[in-house]
Protein backbone atom coordinates (compact mmCIF):
# COMPACT_ATOMS: atom_id res chain seq x y z
CA UNK A 1 0.00 0.00 0.00
CA UNK A 2 1.89 2.99 -1.37
CA UNK A 3 1.49 6.22 1.51
CA UNK A 4 1.41 10.09 1.28
CA UNK A 5 5.23 10.11 0.85
CA UNK A 6 5.38 7.65 -1.67
CA UNK A 7 2.64 9.58 -3.36
CA UNK A 8 4.42 13.05 -3.67
CA UNK A 9 7.83 11.06 -4.40
CA UNK A 10 6.00 9.95 -7.79
CA UNK A 11 4.54 13.34 -7.90
CA UNK A 12 8.06 14.56 -8.15
CA UNK A 13 9.51 11.97 -10.70
CA UNK A 14 6.68 13.45 -13.25
CA UNK A 15 7.13 15.98 -15.77
CA UNK A 16 4.14 17.03 -14.92
CA UNK A 17 5.06 17.96 -11.37
CA UNK A 18 4.40 21.72 -10.82
CA UNK A 19 7.04 23.12 -8.50
CA UNK A 20 4.57 25.34 -7.28
CA UNK A 21 5.29 24.39 -3.76
CA UNK A 22 9.44 24.62 -3.53
CA UNK A 23 9.18 27.74 -5.75
CA UNK A 24 6.54 29.56 -4.03
CA UNK A 25 6.99 28.29 -0.15
CA UNK A 26 8.54 31.55 1.31
CA UNK A 27 5.76 33.71 -0.57
CA UNK A 28 2.47 31.96 0.20
CA UNK A 29 0.49 31.10 3.21
CA UNK A 30 -0.60 27.17 2.42
CA UNK A 31 0.25 26.01 5.88
CA UNK A 32 -2.37 26.31 8.13
CA UNK A 33 -0.57 24.93 10.98
CA UNK A 34 1.76 27.98 11.57
CA UNK A 35 -0.95 30.75 10.25
CA UNK A 36 -4.24 31.44 11.56
CA UNK A 37 -7.99 30.94 8.66
CA UNK A 38 -8.67 34.79 9.16
CA UNK A 39 -5.06 36.04 8.25
CA UNK A 40 -5.13 33.34 5.05
CA UNK A 41 -8.42 34.28 4.39
CA UNK A 42 -7.67 38.32 4.18
CA UNK A 43 -4.76 37.98 2.51
CA UNK A 44 -3.83 34.93 0.40
CA UNK A 45 -0.75 35.91 -0.69
CA UNK A 46 2.96 37.37 0.45
CA UNK A 47 4.51 38.94 -2.41
CA UNK A 48 4.91 42.19 -1.23
CA UNK A 49 3.16 45.32 -3.22
CA UNK A 50 5.59 47.40 -5.60
CA UNK A 51 8.24 50.00 -4.15
CA UNK A 52 8.80 52.75 -6.11
CA UNK A 53 11.89 52.90 -7.49
CA UNK A 54 11.23 54.67 -10.79
CA UNK A 55 12.23 57.94 -10.78
CA UNK A 56 11.69 60.92 -13.46
CA UNK A 57 15.26 63.24 -12.90
CA UNK A 58 17.04 61.76 -15.87
CA UNK A 59 16.87 57.93 -15.41
CA UNK A 60 16.46 56.26 -18.58
CA UNK A 61 15.10 54.60 -20.44
CA UNK A 62 11.25 56.36 -20.77
CA UNK A 63 8.79 55.79 -23.09
CA UNK A 64 6.30 58.53 -23.43
CA UNK A 65 2.76 58.20 -25.67
CA UNK A 66 1.43 61.00 -26.81
CA UNK A 67 -2.09 61.18 -27.35
CA UNK A 68 -2.01 57.81 -29.86
CA UNK A 69 -4.97 56.83 -31.70
CA UNK A 70 -4.98 53.74 -33.98
CA UNK A 71 -7.85 52.64 -36.77
CA UNK A 72 -7.43 49.65 -38.54
CA UNK A 73 -7.56 48.67 -42.45
CA UNK A 74 -9.66 45.92 -43.69
CA UNK A 75 -9.50 46.90 -47.49
CA UNK A 76 -7.36 43.75 -48.98
CA UNK A 77 -4.51 43.43 -51.20
CA UNK A 78 -6.63 43.87 -54.24
CA UNK A 79 -8.87 46.80 -53.04
CA UNK A 80 -5.58 48.44 -52.32
CA UNK A 81 -4.18 47.69 -55.83
CA UNK A 82 -7.83 48.80 -57.12
CA UNK A 83 -7.19 52.16 -54.66
CA UNK A 84 -10.28 51.91 -53.40
CA UNK A 85 -11.49 53.99 -50.05
CA UNK A 86 -10.18 52.41 -46.66
CA UNK A 87 -12.57 50.52 -44.31
CA UNK A 88 -11.37 51.55 -41.34
CA UNK A 89 -12.23 50.55 -37.43
CA UNK A 90 -11.14 52.45 -34.59
CA UNK A 91 -9.29 50.70 -32.31
CA UNK A 92 -8.46 53.07 -29.69
CA UNK A 93 -8.15 56.61 -29.26
CA UNK A 94 -6.21 59.56 -27.89
CA UNK A 95 -3.93 57.44 -25.56
CA UNK A 96 -1.44 58.94 -23.69
CA UNK A 97 0.84 57.73 -20.55
CA UNK A 98 4.15 58.06 -19.43
CA UNK A 99 6.52 55.27 -18.07
CA UNK A 100 10.48 55.48 -16.80
CA UNK A 101 12.67 53.01 -15.96
CA UNK A 102 11.81 50.05 -13.07
CA UNK A 103 8.48 50.59 -14.04
CA UNK A 104 5.86 47.48 -14.53
CA UNK A 105 2.35 48.75 -16.01
CA UNK A 106 -0.66 46.43 -16.06
CA UNK A 107 -2.89 46.44 -18.68
CA UNK A 108 -6.45 46.10 -18.49
CA UNK A 109 -8.67 45.80 -20.83
CA UNK A 110 -12.31 45.09 -21.91
CA UNK A 111 -11.58 43.81 -26.09
CA UNK A 112 -8.66 41.68 -26.92
CA UNK A 113 -8.54 43.50 -30.36
CA UNK A 114 -7.86 46.92 -28.53
CA UNK A 115 -5.03 45.52 -26.11
CA UNK A 116 -3.39 43.61 -29.24
CA UNK A 117 -3.02 46.73 -31.51
CA UNK A 118 -2.10 48.65 -28.57
CA UNK A 119 1.11 46.02 -27.91
CA UNK A 120 1.87 46.05 -32.27
CA UNK A 121 1.52 49.85 -32.21
CA UNK A 122 4.10 50.55 -29.53
CA UNK A 123 6.30 47.33 -30.59
CA UNK A 124 6.14 48.53 -34.00
CA UNK A 125 4.62 45.57 -35.96
CA UNK A 126 1.54 46.87 -36.38
CA UNK A 127 -0.01 46.40 -40.18
CA UNK A 128 0.20 50.00 -41.65
CA UNK A 129 -3.43 51.37 -41.14
CA UNK A 130 -4.07 54.89 -39.91
CA UNK A 131 -2.31 55.85 -37.03
CA UNK A 132 -2.20 59.77 -35.44
CA UNK A 133 0.55 60.69 -32.35
CA UNK A 134 3.88 59.90 -31.44
CA UNK A 135 6.05 57.79 -29.48
CA UNK A 136 8.79 58.98 -27.63
CA UNK A 137 11.99 56.69 -26.22
CA UNK A 138 14.57 59.06 -24.20
CA UNK A 139 13.03 62.02 -25.59
CA UNK A 140 13.53 61.01 -28.98
CA UNK A 141 10.54 60.27 -32.07
CA UNK A 142 10.34 56.66 -32.72
CA UNK A 143 9.33 56.10 -36.29
CA UNK A 144 7.72 52.38 -36.53
CA UNK A 145 11.13 50.60 -38.13
CA UNK A 146 12.64 52.43 -34.89
CA UNK A 147 10.24 50.65 -32.75
CA UNK A 148 10.82 47.37 -34.15
CA UNK A 149 14.30 47.18 -33.80
CA UNK A 150 14.31 48.25 -30.37
CA UNK A 151 11.23 46.77 -28.37
CA UNK A 152 11.25 43.36 -27.61
CA UNK A 153 7.24 41.87 -27.73
CA UNK A 154 6.32 38.37 -26.94
CA UNK A 155 4.03 36.65 -29.76
CA UNK A 156 2.80 33.10 -29.15
CA UNK A 157 4.66 30.39 -30.82
CA UNK A 158 4.00 26.93 -31.55
CA UNK A 159 5.75 24.29 -30.04
CA UNK A 160 8.70 22.67 -30.86
CA UNK A 161 8.28 18.65 -30.80
CA UNK A 162 11.30 17.11 -30.53
CA UNK A 163 13.31 19.74 -29.11
CA UNK A 164 13.98 20.40 -25.48
CA UNK A 165 13.70 23.17 -23.22
CA UNK A 166 17.47 24.05 -23.21
CA UNK A 167 18.11 22.87 -26.61
CA UNK A 168 15.16 25.03 -27.75
CA UNK A 169 16.20 28.11 -25.61
CA UNK A 170 20.00 27.89 -27.20
CA UNK A 171 19.01 27.65 -30.83
CA UNK A 172 16.65 30.89 -29.90
CA UNK A 173 19.48 32.66 -28.12
CA UNK A 174 21.63 31.98 -31.65
CA UNK A 175 18.78 33.51 -33.24
CA UNK A 176 17.89 36.59 -31.17
CA UNK A 177 21.70 37.17 -29.23
CA UNK A 178 21.68 39.24 -26.57
CA UNK A 179 23.23 42.70 -26.53
CA UNK A 180 25.93 42.40 -24.34
CA UNK A 181 28.01 39.55 -23.33
CA UNK A 182 28.25 41.14 -19.95
CA UNK A 183 26.06 37.86 -18.16
CA UNK A 184 28.98 35.35 -19.78
CA UNK A 185 27.56 34.74 -22.95
CA UNK A 186 24.60 33.54 -24.27
CA UNK A 187 24.76 30.24 -23.17
CA UNK A 188 25.39 30.98 -19.38
CA UNK A 189 22.23 33.22 -19.94
CA UNK A 190 20.17 30.41 -21.05
CA UNK A 191 21.54 28.46 -17.48
CA UNK A 192 20.80 31.12 -16.01
CA UNK A 193 17.32 32.31 -16.82
CA UNK A 194 16.44 28.10 -16.85
CA UNK A 195 17.40 28.90 -13.07
CA UNK A 196 15.46 31.54 -12.42
CA UNK A 197 12.59 30.67 -14.22
CA UNK A 198 12.14 27.13 -12.23
CA UNK A 199 13.10 25.35 -15.17
CA UNK A 200 15.46 23.19 -14.19
CA UNK A 201 13.51 20.27 -13.67
CA UNK A 202 12.09 19.84 -17.51
CA UNK A 203 15.20 21.26 -19.33
CA UNK A 204 15.88 18.04 -20.47
CA UNK A 205 12.13 17.19 -21.62
CA UNK A 206 10.66 18.11 -25.01
CA UNK A 207 8.73 21.21 -25.05
CA UNK A 208 6.37 19.61 -26.43
CA UNK A 209 5.26 17.68 -23.02
CA UNK A 210 5.90 20.26 -20.87
CA UNK A 211 2.29 22.23 -19.34
CA UNK A 212 1.26 26.08 -19.68
CA UNK A 213 2.90 27.62 -16.99
CA UNK A 214 6.10 25.90 -18.15
CA UNK A 215 5.77 26.94 -21.74
CA UNK A 216 4.90 30.62 -21.02
CA UNK A 217 8.06 31.12 -18.84
CA UNK A 218 9.86 29.73 -21.96
CA UNK A 219 8.02 32.37 -23.93
CA UNK A 220 9.16 34.77 -21.99
CA UNK A 221 12.56 33.72 -21.65
CA UNK A 222 13.16 33.67 -25.08
CA UNK A 223 13.30 37.83 -25.50
CA UNK A 224 14.45 38.00 -21.79
CA UNK A 225 17.63 36.79 -23.61
CA UNK A 226 17.92 39.69 -26.29
CA UNK A 227 18.00 41.66 -22.98
CA UNK A 228 15.50 44.51 -24.22
CA UNK A 229 15.35 48.03 -22.59
CA UNK A 230 11.37 47.96 -23.17
CA UNK A 231 9.25 44.25 -22.94
CA UNK A 232 5.62 43.92 -24.05
CA UNK A 233 3.71 40.82 -23.03
CA UNK A 234 -0.31 40.12 -23.88
CA UNK A 235 -2.11 38.24 -22.45
CA UNK A 236 -0.51 35.06 -21.97
CA UNK A 237 -1.10 34.32 -18.33
CA UNK A 238 -5.02 33.60 -18.50
CA UNK A 239 -4.76 30.12 -18.65
CA UNK A 240 -2.03 28.89 -15.80
CA UNK A 241 -2.28 28.58 -11.97
CA UNK A 242 -2.68 31.79 -9.83
CA UNK A 243 0.38 30.46 -8.38
CA UNK A 244 2.37 30.92 -10.91
CA UNK A 245 1.28 34.10 -12.39
CA UNK A 246 2.37 35.86 -8.94
CA UNK A 247 5.73 33.93 -9.36
CA UNK A 248 5.96 35.04 -13.29
CA UNK A 249 4.50 38.91 -12.39
CA UNK A 250 7.20 38.75 -9.57
CA UNK A 251 9.70 37.61 -11.40
CA UNK A 252 9.30 40.48 -14.14
CA UNK A 253 8.84 43.26 -12.03
CA UNK A 254 12.08 42.45 -10.42
CA UNK A 255 13.84 42.32 -13.56
CA UNK A 256 12.57 45.58 -14.27
CA UNK A 257 13.82 47.31 -11.33
CA UNK A 258 16.92 45.94 -10.65
CA UNK A 259 18.22 46.42 -14.55
CA UNK A 260 16.13 49.94 -15.16
CA UNK A 261 13.85 48.32 -17.79
CA UNK A 262 10.24 48.60 -18.68
CA UNK A 263 7.51 45.95 -18.81
CA UNK A 264 4.15 46.45 -19.90
CA UNK A 265 1.70 43.09 -19.30
CA UNK A 266 -1.43 42.57 -20.44
CA UNK A 267 -2.91 40.86 -17.69
CA UNK A 268 -6.84 40.75 -15.14
CA UNK A 269 -5.44 40.13 -11.93
CA UNK A 270 -7.28 37.85 -9.65
CA UNK A 271 -7.19 40.01 -6.46
CA UNK A 272 -6.22 43.45 -5.02
CA UNK A 273 -2.84 42.13 -4.12
CA UNK A 274 -2.08 41.03 -7.50
CA UNK A 275 -3.02 44.61 -8.44
CA UNK A 276 -0.52 46.10 -5.94
CA UNK A 277 2.54 44.21 -7.69
CA UNK A 278 2.77 46.55 -10.41
CA UNK A 279 3.96 49.84 -10.42
CA UNK A 280 1.13 51.46 -12.38
CA UNK A 281 -2.09 50.71 -13.80
CA UNK A 282 -3.87 51.07 -17.67
CA UNK A 283 -7.60 50.68 -17.85
CA UNK A 284 -8.91 50.76 -21.04
CA UNK A 285 -12.24 50.72 -22.57
CA UNK A 286 -14.40 50.73 -25.72
CA UNK A 287 -10.50 52.10 -27.26
CA UNK A 288 -10.02 54.82 -24.69
CA UNK A 289 -8.43 55.38 -21.64
CA UNK A 290 -10.36 55.09 -18.37
CA UNK A 291 -7.60 55.12 -15.18
CA UNK A 292 -4.22 55.61 -15.40
CA UNK A 293 -2.30 55.79 -12.05
CA UNK A 294 -0.63 53.09 -9.13
CA UNK A 295 -2.49 50.16 -8.03
CA UNK A 296 -3.70 52.14 -5.04
CA UNK A 297 -5.46 54.88 -6.47
CA UNK A 298 -7.76 52.51 -8.70
CA UNK A 299 -10.06 52.09 -5.89
CA UNK A 300 -9.78 55.31 -4.50
CA UNK A 301 -10.20 56.94 -7.82
CA UNK A 302 -13.49 54.99 -8.92
CA UNK A 303 -15.08 55.58 -4.84
CA UNK A 304 -14.01 59.64 -5.22
CA UNK A 305 -16.31 59.47 -8.24
CA UNK A 306 -19.47 57.79 -7.02
CA UNK A 307 -18.52 53.97 -8.28
CA UNK A 308 -17.31 52.74 -5.48
CA UNK A 309 -16.72 48.51 -5.31
CA UNK A 310 -19.36 46.50 -3.31
CA UNK A 311 -17.79 44.70 -0.23
CA UNK A 312 -16.54 41.00 -0.72
CA UNK A 313 -15.78 41.38 -4.88
CA UNK A 314 -12.35 41.91 -6.31
CA UNK A 315 -11.79 45.43 -7.42
CA UNK A 316 -10.44 44.36 -10.67
CA UNK A 317 -13.40 42.16 -12.26
CA UNK A 318 -15.86 44.49 -10.85
CA UNK A 319 -14.09 48.01 -12.74
CA UNK A 320 -13.78 46.05 -15.86
CA UNK A 321 -17.13 45.08 -15.57
CA UNK A 322 -18.49 48.58 -15.23
CA UNK A 323 -16.38 49.57 -18.53
CA UNK A 324 -17.51 46.87 -20.81
CA UNK A 325 -19.57 46.82 -23.35
CA UNK A 326 -22.66 45.38 -23.22
CA UNK A 327 -24.18 44.47 -26.45
CA UNK A 328 -26.85 42.16 -25.26
CA UNK A 329 -29.90 44.11 -25.57
CA UNK A 330 -29.93 47.69 -27.59
CA UNK A 331 -30.96 49.26 -24.05
CA UNK A 332 -28.09 47.38 -21.92
CA UNK A 333 -25.78 48.82 -25.50
CA UNK A 334 -27.37 52.53 -24.76
CA UNK A 335 -26.77 52.45 -21.12
CA UNK A 336 -23.18 51.09 -21.57
CA UNK A 337 -22.47 53.42 -23.59
CA UNK A 338 -23.65 56.19 -21.86
CA UNK A 339 -21.90 55.22 -18.68
CA UNK A 340 -18.52 54.35 -20.52
CA UNK A 341 -18.40 57.89 -22.30
CA UNK A 342 -19.04 59.69 -18.74
CA UNK A 343 -16.01 57.98 -17.27
CA UNK A 344 -13.86 58.94 -20.24
CA UNK A 345 -14.94 62.42 -20.03
CA UNK A 346 -14.55 61.99 -16.19
CA UNK A 347 -11.08 61.16 -16.62
CA UNK A 348 -10.17 63.67 -19.42
CA UNK A 349 -11.07 66.37 -16.89
CA UNK A 350 -8.63 65.17 -14.15
CA UNK A 351 -6.34 63.41 -16.56
CA UNK A 352 -2.53 63.30 -16.24
CA UNK A 353 -0.54 66.22 -18.13
CA UNK A 354 2.96 64.18 -19.35
CA UNK A 355 6.14 65.73 -20.81
CA UNK A 356 8.20 63.55 -23.00
CA UNK A 357 10.99 64.44 -20.64
CA UNK A 358 15.04 65.52 -20.89
CA UNK A 359 16.55 64.04 -23.91
CA UNK A 360 19.07 60.80 -23.49
CA UNK A 361 20.49 58.45 -25.13
CA UNK A 362 19.25 56.84 -28.45
CA UNK A 363 18.59 52.94 -27.79
CA UNK A 364 20.78 50.71 -29.38
CA UNK A 365 19.12 48.23 -31.72
CA UNK A 366 18.78 45.01 -30.93
CA UNK A 367 21.51 42.64 -32.24
CA UNK A 368 20.50 40.27 -35.29
CA UNK A 369 22.75 36.91 -35.85
CA UNK A 370 25.11 37.05 -38.94
CA UNK A 371 24.11 34.99 -41.51
CA UNK A 372 26.85 32.30 -40.36
CA UNK A 373 24.94 32.01 -37.38
CA UNK A 374 21.96 31.66 -38.47
CA UNK A 375 23.07 29.22 -41.25
CA UNK A 376 24.00 27.56 -37.80
CA UNK A 377 21.03 27.51 -35.94
CA UNK A 378 19.12 25.98 -38.61
CA UNK A 379 21.45 23.39 -39.13
CA UNK A 380 21.33 22.69 -35.46
CA UNK A 381 17.74 22.51 -35.30
CA UNK A 382 17.07 20.11 -38.01
CA UNK A 383 20.14 17.72 -36.83
CA UNK A 384 18.61 18.07 -32.98
CA UNK A 385 15.28 17.26 -34.51
CA UNK A 386 16.63 14.01 -35.94
CA UNK A 387 18.58 13.09 -33.12
CA UNK A 388 15.73 13.59 -30.45
CA UNK A 389 13.62 11.55 -32.66
CA UNK A 390 16.10 8.97 -34.21
CA UNK A 391 13.81 5.77 -34.63
CA UNK A 392 11.14 7.49 -36.39
CA UNK A 393 13.82 9.17 -39.15
CA UNK A 394 15.34 5.84 -39.18
CA UNK A 395 12.16 3.99 -40.01
CA UNK A 396 11.19 6.75 -42.90
CA UNK A 397 14.62 5.96 -44.31
CA UNK A 398 13.89 2.62 -44.14
CA UNK A 399 10.65 3.02 -46.27
CA UNK A 400 12.10 5.30 -48.76
CA UNK A 401 15.20 2.58 -49.70
CA UNK A 402 12.67 -0.24 -49.29
CA UNK A 403 10.03 1.08 -52.16
CA UNK A 404 13.45 2.43 -54.04
CA UNK A 405 14.44 -0.98 -54.30
CA UNK A 406 11.56 -2.45 -55.48
CA UNK A 407 10.88 0.20 -58.33
CA UNK A 408 14.20 -0.46 -59.32
CA UNK A 409 13.53 -4.13 -59.68
CA UNK A 410 10.36 -4.07 -61.23
CA UNK A 411 11.85 -1.79 -64.40
CA UNK A 412 15.63 -2.99 -63.81
CA UNK A 413 15.10 -4.99 -67.47
CA UNK A 414 15.04 -1.95 -69.61
CA UNK A 415 15.41 -2.56 -73.26
CA UNK A 416 18.75 -1.81 -74.89
CA UNK A 417 16.90 -0.32 -78.33
CA UNK A 418 16.04 3.15 -78.57
CA UNK A 419 13.17 4.65 -78.27
CA UNK A 420 12.49 2.28 -75.45
CA UNK A 421 15.25 2.43 -73.70
CA UNK A 422 14.57 6.18 -73.27
CA UNK A 423 10.90 5.46 -72.29
CA UNK A 424 11.99 2.89 -69.92
CA UNK A 425 14.40 5.20 -68.31
CA UNK A 426 11.55 8.09 -68.21
CA UNK A 427 9.20 5.80 -66.40
CA UNK A 428 12.19 5.30 -63.63
CA UNK A 429 12.68 8.78 -62.91
CA UNK A 430 8.89 9.52 -62.83
CA UNK A 431 7.87 6.50 -60.47
CA UNK A 432 10.85 8.00 -58.31
CA UNK A 433 9.69 11.61 -58.60
CA UNK A 434 6.47 10.56 -57.87
CA UNK A 435 7.30 8.62 -54.49
CA UNK A 436 9.08 11.83 -53.01
CA UNK A 437 6.33 14.05 -53.91
CA UNK A 438 3.91 11.85 -52.29
CA UNK A 439 6.04 11.11 -49.10
CA UNK A 440 6.61 15.28 -49.08
CA UNK A 441 2.40 15.20 -48.60
CA UNK A 442 2.52 12.55 -46.15
CA UNK A 443 4.90 13.97 -44.33
CA UNK A 444 2.63 17.01 -44.24
CA UNK A 445 -0.33 15.37 -43.29
CA UNK A 446 1.37 14.03 -40.28
CA UNK A 447 2.66 17.28 -38.79
CA UNK A 448 -1.17 18.41 -39.49
CA UNK A 449 -2.41 15.69 -37.70
CA UNK A 450 0.35 16.31 -34.76
CA UNK A 451 -0.62 20.39 -34.24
Amino acid sequence: MSTGDDEDDSDRNSIYFSTIRSRHADFFKSSRLTLPIKNLKKNPVRYSAHTSTSTTDGSFPTLYINKLSFSRDFRSSYDRFLLRLPVLKQEFHNVSFQLNSGDCLVLMFTKESEMISLLEVIAGVSKKSKLIGDIFINGHRMTRDRLEKTIAYVKPITRPKYLTVRQFLIIQSQLNPPATQKYGGSQHLVNRLITDLSLVQVCDISCSRVNRSQWTRIQIAIHLIRDPYILLIPDILKDIDFHDQCFIIDYLRTWANKTNKIVILAHFPTSIDVLKMFSKTLLLASGRVIFLGTPKELPEYFENIGCPCPKFKNPCDYYVDLVTHDNLTSEASRESSIRISRLVNKWMLIGQIFEKGSIGKVLLDLPKPSIIAQIVAVVSYYVLNVWNDLTTRLLSLFGIFTLSTILSIYISDLSLILPDAFLNRNIFIDYVGMFFSNYSRIDKYEKCNRS
